[in-house]
């Protein structure tokens, strides 16, 4: 077995090293042609109204394949957090949940930085010394838990070592000190997988969150659970399980619309069924009060979808109905269907298009079979008035890694920015940010962590949200740097 084939979850094949070429091409829908060996990445606009300019970007490193497997998952994980430095902008928290500390499970760690959008550079970072401990493989922000101001941080990590705690964390988002820490150290436990910070639910004035455990054993199954918790105490307000063995409830979720109009923030929890090696139903989707846990509707993908619900996101009322839609995400993990994402009505549930079919239309592909793993709802990107949203493909297979960006109103694809195989996996995250370079237009976050080993190319991208122009690169920081954030 070769390193390569040890990636967990992720699929990868070796290419030749060539000579990095670009060729730029004329035509009205399509302009991608990329050199494999060098990490170039281009830029593809739509040529509809409005009409960004297409754009392309590229720099050059070396890539290597360490003997001893190292790993680099700076930026697989973002968050948004407040203002530290007082500069106007908000600053972003960057998860790294692997450091180069070889491919041994037992070997790994975690830590979180915080990056000054504003002023470009890290102002702090968070780490824990757990060996096997992927400390922020998964971030949220929690709005103000701990009565600054600010809003703080939720991270959750997996534990890889026989007997480790899995682990969320609750920080403060002004030091990064911590408020309280979760554990749960259940055999089949992944507690920790999904984080989400919501508004305040149980009336106390701050700010709550969910943990998922889409392993969490009970009677033998794995159907998971999710659980929120009160930002002030700690203690769990409510947990919900899944309706079905393998579920894996609580892989996903994300913030909701006041669905049954009580004043609370509710929430997705999408539920793939692709955990099991059998056929069956597709996946869906539930709505759950954020007060009180109690299923407010439940719905399906279309069959065969069974990956349906992989990632889910509230993308706003893109039909005027008063309903806020919701995007499922539905890769080919389970390889029967899938590697698309759903609109699906806010008012009737019914799948209203395909983001598989709106590629197809525009003549930009996809990547491979987990297009759709990464969903993100967006501020209006094209002036429309009508919220837009995107799409990662983070494996980097064939076409390589992508994201893209949609038209809420039509389903147009905006633009796509692209990497080439073994380059990186560019939309590990997708987050939308405030308007950054005052074009008037809120901006995107993504992040390009490789986990294998091509340090130089572990960024976060920070891109024009009109045209998917790259407006800055974060690197990952060096150790002399990372050791001035410690003193």
């Amino acid at each position: 077995m070769t390193w390569i084939s040890r990636l967990p979850l992720l699929r990868y094949r070796t290419l030749p090293i060539q000579e990095a070429t670009t060729t730029r091409v004329s035509v009205p829908r399509v302009m991608l042609l990329i050199g494999f060996a060098s990490c170039s990445l281009t830029v593809v606009a739509q040529q509809s109204a409005p009409k960004p300019t297409p754009a392309f970007y590229a720099t050059q490193f070396k890539p290597w394949l360490p003997e001893s497997g190292e790993l680099n998952m700076f930026g697989i994980s973002l968050a948004v957090l407040g203002d530290l430095d007082n500069d106007g902008l908000p600053e972003l928290a960057i998860g790294d949940a692997g450091e180069a500390f070889g491919w041994e499970k037992a070997d790994r760690r975690g830590t979180v930085l915080v990056y000054s959008i504003g002023a470009k550079r890290f102002l702090m970072e968070a780490s824990r010394d757990h060996d096997g401990f992927e400390f922020g493989r998964a971030l949220s922000a929690v709005p103000d838990v701990d009565g600054d101001g600010l809003p703080d941080l939720l991270v959750g990590g997996l534990a890889w070592i026989p007997g480790g705690c899995h682990a969320a964390w609750l920080l403060s988002g002004k030091s990064l000190e911590t408020i309280r820490v979760h554990e749960d150290s259940s055999t089949d436990s992944r507690f920790g997988e999904c984080v989400l910070g919501v508004p305040d639910v149980d009336g106390d004035g701050r700010g709550d969150y969910l943990i998922g455990n889409p392993g969490c054993p009970h009677a033998n199954v794995r159907e998971g659970c999710i659980s929120m918790y009160s930002g002030r105490t700690g203690t769990v307000l409510w947990s919900v399980r899944g309706r079905e063995p393998l579920d894996g409830f609580g892989f996903s979720s994300a913030r909701y619309q006041d669905f049954d109009h009580d004043g609370k923030c509710d929430v997705l929890v999408g539920i793939s069924r692709g955990w099991a090696e059998h056929d069956g139903p597709p996946g869906y989707v539930r709505i759950l009060s954020g007060a009180t846990g109690a299923v407010l509707s439940s719905f399906e993908g279309p069959p065969k979808e069974r990956d349906f619900g992989s990632a889910v996101a509230d993308i706003g009322d893109v039909d005027g109905d008063g309903k806020d839609e919701i995007l499922a995400g539905s890769p080919n993990w389970s390889r029967q269907a899938g590697k698309t994402a759903w609109v699906c009505s806010g008012a009737t549930f019914e799948t209203m298009r395909s983001a598989a079919d709106c590629i197809d239309r525009c003549g930009v592909g996809p990547g491979d079979d987990v297009f759709g793993t990464i969903v993100a709802g967006l501020s209006d990107l094209d002036g429309d008035g009508v919220r837009d949203w995107a799409l990662g493909d983070n494996t980097g297979d064939d076409l390589g890694a992508s994201v893209t960006a949609f038209s809420g109103r039509t389903g147009q694809v905006l633009w796509q920015i692209r990497m080439p195989p073994i380059s990186g996996n560019l939309g590990a995250c997708i987050v939308g940010l405030p308007d950054i370079n005052g074009d008037g237009i809120d901006d995107v976050a993504v992040g390009c962590a490789t986990g294998l080993g091509l340090v130089e190319s572990c960024r976060v991208l920070l891109l024009n949200g009109h045209t998917g122009r790259v407006l800055r690169e974060v690197c990952k920081p060096t150790p002399a740097e990372r050791a001035a954030l410690r003193r």
